[in-house]
């Protein structure tokens, strides 16, 4: 059952508790009589072909890689007369019988975030640490995708554009920030929609990379991934007439109510939307960025201090493995106990870095707080929101005389809290080195 399980009696304490919290448990009664997937072999066995245009890759899907487990149907699709099959996923949830490893890793997974929120309850700004988290996830998300850039450079774009090295990839980061940010800053009230996936995946791809591929829009062309699995093997998502009836099931599961523990529906949301790929483009880092807000919206999490994209860039193999083996086989337990176990895991590194970060603060407090120091105090505090400051962004966000704000990040340069970044006469853009690297480190 991996190395997260527990002993059968600490497994029933454990599941009695856990059931106060949700009536996850019943699920387990309520889906091993189900049959293994609804759309097995009926629609894979003998698939009632469907044949359209479309402008895929040379490489073939071939239909024997799918088992009757597969949760969904292959549609053929065709090119000048070749054939191939894309994967067209069935609606949640499936119907799988759920493996009490799943169990287990929900009881570790719940307790982590417990830790996380109470740590997030005992914040002194209820804006301090959390945008740096933010940064961290679309670093770690984007880089998934083959955006190579640091937090350290993410941060000095979003002070001074022109300071950044001019790759493009700073902006691709500062976009998942950007939209990250819309997102969980929406109305309570108002739901996950097409509409609103399609506002984030615009932030997202405004500008950058991949900014031609309508962003913003659902695709209207058939999509070819190659490269997906640990074999290199190539994946079709559904054709583009589908897309759209995909994305309002899609919603629709993610809107209603459901006795699915909230941390097994992101699992199966975040598969669904991966599997679909409504855009052309960038639909890795918009269907990691639903799972951000759908752990805030489900008030998993009082505040956003938790992003698993940093375990799924560190096991990135088994994360794409993941997705195709549940689009293959059905392998829904080994895909959801992956999620858990990020959540887990990015849960108690979040914690840790929370620590020390409130730690450094206190020491830097500690230091300044007496005599005529005690008026950098709000600089020390700005810096664990936003490491990366100019002079002029300090006296409007604090809102200071210049001079006092010159005054004080000299201070703290000359005393190694500060370091600047440009090497620059003017328009000299500051870093507080000791935050970034806590953030930073593996």
């Amino acid at each position: 059952m991996g190395p997260l399980c527990l002993s059968i009696p600490a497994l029933l304490v454990r599941s009695l508790y856990y059931a106060q919290i949700t009536s996850h448990l019943c699920i387990v009664q309520s889906l091993v009589h189900l049959s293994a997937l609804s759309c097995n072999e009926e629609h894979l066995g003998n698939p009632e072909p469907r044949t359209i245009d479309t402008a895929l890759g040379r490489e073939t899907v071939r239909r024997e890689q799918f088992t009757a487990n597969a949760p969904g149907e292959l549609v053929r699709i065709s090119q000048d007369g070749k054939e191939q099959w894309a994967v067209l996923p069935a609606s949640l949830p499936p119907a799988w019988r759920l493996d009490l490893s799943v169990i287990n890793r929900l009881v570790f997974a719940e307790r982590a975030l417990g830790a996380l929120n109470g740590l997030g309850e005992m914040l002194p700004n209820p804006h301090l640490l959390i945008r740096l988290f933010l940064q961290r996830e679309a670093v770690a998300s984007s880089r998934i995708e083959g955006t190579l850039t640091d937090l350290q450079q993410l941060m000095l774009f979003e002070a001074d554009e022109t300071a950044a090295p001019e790759t493009g990839d700073a902006r691709e980061v500062g976009n998942y920030v950007r939209a990250l940010t819309y997102g969980l800053t929406q109305p309570p009230d108002r739901s996950i929609s097409p509409a609103l996936i399609r506002e984030l995946h615009h932030l997202l791809m405004d500008d950058v990379r991949g900014g031609d591929r309508n962003p913003g829009r659902f695709r209207q062309r058939q999509v070819f991934i190659s490269g997906r699995g640990a074999e290199g093997m190539s994946f079709v998502p559904p054709p583009p007439t589908d897309v759209p009836v995909l994305i309002d099931q899609l919603a629709k599961f993610v809107d209603e109510s459901s006795e699915l523990p909230e941390l097994v529906r992101i699992a199966l949301v975040h598969y669904q939307f991966e599997t679909i790929h409504p855009f052309e483009d960038g639909n890795g880092r918009v269907g990691r960025l639903l799972m951000s807000l759908l752990l805030c919206r489900w008030g998993l999490l009082r505040k956003p201090l938790l992003y698993l994209s940093g375990y799924f860039e560190q096991n990135r193999e088994a994360y794409i493995n993941g997705l195709l083996a549940v689009s293959q086989q059905g392998a829904w337990d080994p895909w959801i106990d992956l999620c858990l176990d990020a959540v887990t895991i990015q849960a108690r590194d979040g914690l840790e870095r929370s620590r020390r970060l409130l730690d450094l603060r206190d020491r830097y407090r500690a230091h300044y707080q007496t005599g005529k120091q005690a008026g950098v105090l709000p600089v020390i505090d700005s810096l664990f929101e936003w490491p990366t400051t100019t002079v002029k962004q300090l006296e409007e966000r604090l809102d200071m005389p210049r001079f006092s704000a010159h005054r004080y990040v000299t201070a703290l340069s000359e005393q190694g809290v500060l370091v600047e970044l440009t090497g620059r006469q003017r328009n000299r853009v500051f870093a507080a080195h000791e935050v970034i690297r806590i953030l930073s480190e593996p």
